[in-house]
């Protein structure tokens, strides 16, 4: 009976999640280890992108680079441009944190606070110092205060306290302050502390007062003799031992910094034994000139020259700054906290006599375009869409008769559904200038509606640009996914929330058209096969969203479950009913069971947030998963009174009211005329509550598919007026 089949559907998924839960259980293959090593050196060169690198006369570290594993660092940790202090404390928590600028900065050496002066006497007795050698950051108890309101698990500290435990020695060398004498605690900019520094705020060794200072003119810089001097002894023990070492001059951005640091690199690298060492090279922070992504590179016994990347990001050539303090933990052969939401690097081996320093130059080109491009794009598909839906009510209303003025509007709503996938083929097809970007959207999508149009008929040309709309995401997701990342409506390595599988305006567009295009061509086929291709549709589209390895996408599989069923059961005939809404409830939760076990059968450097989730979940219990559920809701309100995407939200809605109540209802038209059509509407609906409860971008998700929703509605009311 129909009545049973979404009973029969949670059947199968329950059962479905028990078999993979039962496989997910069995030990996993494990990827291959390499030796632990001796020491890690971590190069600090705060906002140094591979522009910079390619620009500069840097000789000493175009070898160190030519020998490592290469990538581009997404730096962004909580705010949208990551200070050095933001940037270190990422690292030394390996998950993103943001905390009080006012006290990064301040970190001092033991006689510094034996005997300090007046500006900072206050600050050395928020955290005494008893280690004669010691360096101690007096950040880290507010820093852990504000982070346990940030609901992101992060332990402050938590690399340097997992090596102090382990017997790692940490030492820190470098000195960013901006004055040689004064104490005024703003000029202290020693934050590079936070990165090794353990749950107390203290470094075991290093160097960090303004004895390594010189001045040349007006100008502060590194002593290079007295920092070589603080390095070597820091580097210098028979132990295990990682050693940060900031080029400090690259924050005063000292006009010949990066030169200089080239020749203490040099010299430190004298030091390191490439047998046993292993060499991190990272920018911790945006530059100057606003976010960027940063170099990153290793190098170690083992590692091979290639393209980094990590079970965060999953896509070559890209790692987080959360990353790195796994991949020191790893390097060393030590087990990673709970805490840490990074993961450690890892390798795809290449071959090259230089690492392709202009392929990272143009990912930070592309993703920089990508962001300047985001407002303009989506402010003016906003506003055509709202002066659509305001212009079609009144030739509705008052102009019934215009059909010119009526086949230029539809032209527009069909324009409007032809534009938004060519906004993803800006940078494979490397057009990351205005001019060429927005002939392609603007002449590329008056070209796909003219050919639209070309089909006879009201539903055709509506199925083929939402059929286009769904199989253009579909193929890119199963080939790679390549068109996602740096585009206007996917997601941006500089913003660094997603850098694999669907982001949420994508999975926003394949929902809404997924659900259209059932419910159009239920009508177009009528019968058993209407609703079968119905039914496909809609499976490819939830198979492409939540497969782990595709679309990974937890918060659709979440809302598109309920969603596409309750759409299946309107297009069958069947009524909903409490005990049916209970099994779609029950259905959902199965899928996301039966993902997550599944996640967790594969390889732990391919794991999506969902595995890494229920990976975290096994160990600490509910505390993650509350932990995201309150991440998300805050991050939901937190962009909802700035968003762009606000006004398209009431303006669309109103214009489906109008045309439902209005004085000449023409939705009551549609129905009739296209009774398939009242369920795909409802499940848009349906789709758009869920999508924006169930992620984290807030009214976009909503206002992107009543974006799509809009030229549908308005093709069929004008069709029918």
């Amino acid at each position: 009976m129909p009545g049973r089949l979404p009973l029969r559907g949670v059947v199968a998924a329950a059962a479905v999640a028990g078999s993979t839960a039962a496989v997910a259980l069995a030990p996993a293959a494990g990827a291959a280890t390499r030796p632990p090593v001796r020491r890690v050196l971590i190069l600090s060169l705060p906002g140094t992108t591979w522009a910079d690198i390619a620009g500069a006369d840097v000789p000493n570290l175009k070898h160190l680079l030519a020998g490592a594993a290469v990538g581009s660092t997404s730096v962004r940790a909580v705010t949208k441009e990551t200070d050095p202090g933001d940037g270190y404390a990422t690292i030394g928590a390996g998950t993103a944190v943001a905390g009080p600028a006012r006290l990064e900065g301040l970190a001092f050496n033991a006689d510094e606070c034996r005997e300090p002066p007046g500006g900072i006497e206050e600050e050395c007795r928020r955290s005494p110092v008893t280690e004669t050698r010691a360096i101690v950051s007096v950040a880290i108890p507010e820093l852990a205060r504000d982070a346990r309101h940030q609901h992101r698990g992060a332990e402050i500290g938590a690399l340097g306290t997992a090596l102090a435990r382990a017997g790692v020695d940490r030492a820190v060398v470098g000195n960013a302050d901006t004055a040689l004498r004064s104490d005024d605690p703003r000029t202290f900019h020693r934050e590079a502390a936070l990165a090794l520094a353990d749950g107390h705020g203290a470094v075991q060794y290093g160097q960090m007062d303004r004895r390594l200072l010189a001045e040349d003119g007006a100008a502060l810089h590194l002593d290079p003799v007295l920092t070589l001097q603080a390095f070597e002894r820091a580097w210098d023990d028979a132990g295990r031992t990682v050693v940060l070492l900031e080029a400090s001059d690259l924050v005063r951005a000292h006009r010949d910094a990066l030169r200089a640091t080239d020749r203490l690199i040099g010299q430190v690298l004298a030091d390191v034994d490439f047998e046993r060492d292993a060499v991190i090279v990272t920018g911790p922070s945006d530059p100057w000139d606003g976010v960027h992504l940063t170099v990153a590179a290793l190098r170690a016994p083992g590692v091979r020259p290639g393209l980094l990347d990590s079970a965060t990001t999953r896509r070559a050539g890209y790692v987080t700054l959360p990353d790195l303090a796994p991949t020191v933990l790893d390097l060393l052969g030590l087990p990673r906290p709970d805490s840490m939401e990074g993961r450690a690097y890892d390798v795809h081996p290449r071959s090259w006599t230089a690492p392709p320093v202009a392929r990272f130059v143009e990912a930070d080109r592309e993703a920089r375009f990508r962001d300047r491009m985001l407002g303009p794009v989506a402010g003016t598909y906003v506003a055509v869409e709202i002066l659509l839906s305001l212009v079609v009510a009144f030739v509705l209303a008052r102009l019934p008769g215009r059909r010119r003025l009526r086949r230029a509007l539809d032209f527009v709503g069909l324009w409007l559904l032809a534009v938004v996938p060519l906004t993803f083929l800006g940078a494979v097809l490397d057009l990351n200038s205005v001019g060429p970007y927005l002939a392609l959207v603007i002449g590329g999508g008056v070209v796909l509606a003219a050919g639209a149009l070309a089909l006879r008929g009201t539903i055709r040309p509506l199925v083929a640009l939402l059929g286009l709309l769904l199989a253009f995401h579909v193929v890119d997701i199963v080939t790679g996914g390549h068109l996602q990342i740096s585009t206007v409506f996917g997601y941006s390595p500089t913003v660094g929330g997603r850098f694999a599988g669907f982001g949420n305006l994508t999975y926003a567009q394949v929902a809404a058209a997924a659900v259209l295009l059932a419910g159009l061509l239920a009508h177009l086929l009528g019968g058993r096969r209407g609703v079968t291709a119905a039914a496909a549709v809609l499976a490819v589209a939830l198979l492409a969203d939540g497969m782990p390895f595709w679309g990974s996408d937890v918060g659709g599989v979440l809302s598109s479950v309920p969603t596409f069923a309750l759409v299946l059961l309107g297009l069958s005939g069947v009524r909903m009913s409490w005990r049916r809404a209970a099994a779609l409830g029950a259905g959902t939760v199965a899928a996301v069971i039966a993902l997550g076990f599944l996640d967790l059968r594969r390889p732990a450097g391919d794991r999506t947030h969902l595995g890494r989730l229920f990976e975290q979940m096994g160990h600490q219990g509910l505390q993650p998963f509350s932990d995201a559920v309150q991440r998300k809701v805050s991050e939901n309100l937190s962009v909802l009174p700035t968003s762009i995407w606000i006004p398209l939200v009431p303006s669309v809605l109103a214009f489906i009211a109008w045309l439902a109540y209005g004085s000449s209802p023409r939705l009551e038209a549609i129905r009739h005329r296209a009774p398939e059509m009242r369920p795909a509407f409802v499940g848009v609906l349906v789709a758009a509550v869920l999508g924006m409860a169930l992620n984290d971008s807030g009214i976009a998700v909503p206002a992107m598919m009543l974006g799509v929703l809009n030229p549908v509605v308005v093709r069929l009311a004008l069709a029918d007026s």
